[in-house]
């Protein structure tokens, strides 16, 4: 078993344009990040999705 889980996140959006950044934003920022974000969009007629901001670097590994 691995130290560190496997997580994956399913974030199902419809017409959401105004707030997947800071979805996703939030995602990245937690403890754990993520190792697959899958967006599903159900036929949104904005711009939703729009293209992900890349992932932050890994924090620095403890003292």
């Amino acid at each position: 078993m691995s130290p560190t889980p496997t997580i994956s996140i399913i974030v199902p959006v419809y017409n959401g344009e105004r707030f997947i950044s800071d979805c996703l934003q939030s995602l990245f920022n937690q403890t754990h990040t993520p190792h697959e974000i899958i967006i599903v969009d159900d036929g949104s007629t904005d711009a939703t999705p729009p293209p992900p901001p890349p992932p932050p670097p890994p924090p620095p590994p403890p003292p």
